[in-house]
């Protein structure tokens, strides 16, 4: 005998007395007594519903109305977390905004009614409530499930699936296929993956715990929620329901999929807002994901079928939003997509994949070629300025392209590989496209490994210090300080240099913890000589030290300057930290107030590699620097290059102007260093004047050196 099937609603008794109209409306037409039991329902208080539900062990179907926001979420938080799958219905009162429906979905609802619901939709909506709950304890295969219940499910819409954990196997019935977009794949070939790569990411890890819940008899029913990628921009929301066919850890997972957005408007709506980018319209990660995943699908079938994922990202757009304010960086964004959009065919996806990054699905093309011909109309497109609130921006781009091989079986694959190009294209310096190429992901997994023995490294005493004269090259040669250098002795390779480890920190949080080692103890190696010298000859000597633009901006950068400062002795006006142009620049808007509190403390700041970035004069002014570097690049071939002693002479005619001194690195013979010398260049180091020395060996060369 079929189990009763109870429907109990909290809320008020008029609530009551119109979904008991809409229960005999249902049931009478359906017929539906005998296959699926009786159908009773009750009233009952909201304050009781916990207490009852945990009572009532028939089959049930929860009617909650939420008069004031927040209550019936917290009902419905309580009984999920009981690991009742029961199907809730909340209905909640006209005004409720998208972020509470969100919530209530995310809560656990299975379906949502908005005030003012007619009898037609109440009567449809406990329609699929009833099947749920009976298919949650009946179960959905064919063999032991009725024709009259298997047609009443099937005339829902609802798909069926089993899963086997042991070979990971599952079975899709038609009407799954149809829903999840998998209609070409044979059951010989699918697994459990293939269907969670469909889902939201956000919910793919939720959904496989609870199967796996279920499958180990952990949950006592299967009943979860998630977000399947429905079409190339569609997106819906699905329940399943199901149960254990046979014993914990060697049964078969039998489950129902519905679709509940299709039951209620109100939820349709608040799916849709989960595919699309909020700021410039274009389809997120999700849909580019799901789109990605059909052309792998069609290529299964096809090998002729050639597409491409391209990854884009905005060059210096953080420069742009100091510049001109968040307001105008936003408009830019909305710009770039239309300007996207208008350089990709119909058929094509283009998606907003995070604060200035972009990705393109390119579909039915034929080669790398026609890939890098879409990007660089890309480019032509961006390079025209943007008109935005009375300013001319200029907007470049960084792209990695990447073509599908056989060897890609899911979306994001292609998806991090286009990024490991466009990692190769930014490196290179930006305004760019890099195609892909294999050992990209080789050298990517060879990275993540450097930077755990980095890591470990840090606190593990494998960091050395070496130190590079600085010499003043006006009039007499004498002593001006000297330049921190890290090196890494690792565990395998030896002593590496700084371009073997620091780009990697670079992209990381690292090259913090990395940069304050090496501030602290430079600062503790350099103190003794430091306040010597500076006692002996009656001047200061300068110790620069490199800081990365991730740790320049970072909060706690002046806490642990004036701490190094505390710990040795020596004085602020002997130390100058070094940041590069484009660091600076990048995020002028946290570097002007970091320059400035860095120069009332009394440390010196150096602009490192000038001449090789995009310095705004204005901005130079206002940061209030102490000196200027002028990059290796323009020194290495003085003085035979006109052109680079044309641009070294400006660097020093504008120093002059701004009151800075300037340092030439690279000298490496005397004909360089007289060039620069009579352009005014004050202070200069390189291999000429002297080679990077151990810490442990600077006092013996100081005592070598002293009369220089």
């Amino acid at each position: 005998m079929n189990p009763v099937v109870h429907i109990m609603v909290a809320g008020q008794k008029a609530l009551y007395d119109m979904f008991e109209r809409a229960t005999h409306q249902w049931l009478c037409p359906l017929g539906a007594g005998d296959e699926l039991g009786r159908v009773h329902i009750d009233w009952i208080p909201a304050v009781a519903v916990e207490s009852t539900i945990q009572r009532q062990m028939e089959h049930r179907v929860l009617v909650l109305e939420d008069d004031r926001f927040g209550e019936g979420l917290k009902t419905i938080d309580a009984i999920r977390r009981t690991g009742l799958g029961i199907p809730i219905l909340l209905v909640t009162r006209p005004g409720a905004t998208r972020q509470q429906l969100r919530r209530a979905i995310t809560a656990g609802a299975t379906e949502i009614i908005a005030g003012g619901a007619s009898a037609d939709q109440l009567a449809a909506a406990l329609e699929r409530a009833v099947v749920r709950a009976h298919t949650t304890f009946v179960g959905v295969h064919r063999e032991g499930t009725s024709e009259r219940i298997l047609a009443v499910i099937g005339g829902a819409g609802d798909g069926f699936m089993t899963w086997t954990p042991r070979d990971d196997g599952v079975e899709l019935s038609p009407a799954f296929r149809v829903q999840t977009g998998m209609e070409l794949a044979s059951d010989a070939e699918l697994t459990l993956a293939d269907w969670l790569a469909r889902l939201h990411e956000d919910d793919r890890d939720r959904v496989r715990r609870t199967l796996q819940g279920v499958a180990d008899g952990i949950l006592p029913a299967l009943d979860c929620h998630y977000r399947l990628a429905f079409g190339p921009s569609a997106y819906r929301w699905m329940l399943l329901r199901g149960r254990l066919d046979g014993a914990a850890g060697s049964g078969t997972v039998s489950a129902v999929q519905t679709d509940i957005t299709a039951g209620s408007g109100v939820m349709g709506e608040v799916a849709a807002e989960g595919l699309r980018d909020p700021l410039t319209g274009l389809p997120n990660r999700v849909v580019l994901l799901s789109r990605a995943a059909q052309c792998v699908r069609e290529r299964r079938t096809d090998e002729s079928y050639q597409f491409a994922v391209v990854a884009l990202d905005l060059d210096r757009f953080a420069r742009i939003n100091d510049s001109f304010g968040h307001v105008v960086g936003d408009e830019l964004l909305r710009g770039v997509a239309k300007r996207l959009l208008r350089s990709v065919k119909a058929g094509d996806v283009v998606a907003r994949t995070g604060s200035d990054d972009f990705a393109m699905l390119l579909t039915g093309i034929g080669s790398v070629a026609d890939a890098e011909s879409v990007v660089a109309s890309v480019a032509e497109a961006m390079a025209k300025p943007f008109s935005l609130a009375g300013h001319q921006v200029f907007c470049s781009f960084s792209a990695g392209i990447v073509m599908a091989r056989s060897r890609y079986d899911r979306p994001e694959e292609l998806l991090r590989d286009a990024s490991l190009a466009l990692r190769r294209a930014r490196s290179s310096g930006g305004d760019r496209s890099q195609v892909f190429e294999t050992n990209m992901h080789m050298n990517a997994v060879n990275d993540q490994m450097t930077e755990i023995l980095l890591k470990r490294g840090i606190p593990g005493d494998q960091l050395r210090l070496h130190f590079q004269p600085l010499f003043s090259i006006q009039g007499p040669r004498r002593l001006a300080g000297f330049e921190a250098l890290v090196r890494w002795q690792h565990p395998t390779r030896g002593l590496l240099p700084p371009a073997e480890f620091i780009p990697i920190a670079e992209d990381s949080d690292l090259i913090i913890e990395l940069g304050a080692w090496v501030l602290a103890h430079a600062c503790a190696q350099a103190a003794p000589w430091i306040s010597g010298l500076t006692n002996r000859e009656g001047r200061p000597l300068v110790l620069n030290i490199n800081i990365a633009a991730r740790h320049f901006n970072h909060p706690g950068l002046l806490q642990e300057v004036a701490r190094a400062l505390e710990a040795t002795g020596i004085r602020p006006e002997n130390l100058q930290l070094e940041i590069t142009e484009s660091g600076l620049m990048d995020h002028v808007g946290i570097a002007i107030p970091n320059v400035r509190r860095l120069r009332e403390m009394g440390v010196g700041v150096q602009v490192d590699d000038f001449g090789t970035g995009y310095s705004s004069l204005s901005y130079l002014t206002q940061l209030q620097v102490s000196a200027l570097k002028v990059d290796r690049a323009f020194i290495k071939m003085l003085p035979e290059n006109h052109a680079h002693m044309q641009i070294v002479e400006a660097i020093v005619s504008l120093a002059r102007i701004l009151g800075l001194a300037v340092t030439v690195e690279g000298i490496e013979n005397l004909r360089q260093l007289n060039a620069v010398a009579d352009l005014g260049c004050d202070c200069g180091q390189g291999h000429l004047l002297g080679e990077p020395i151990p810490s442990e060996e600077v006092e013996a060369w100081l005592d070598r050196h002293m009369k220089l």
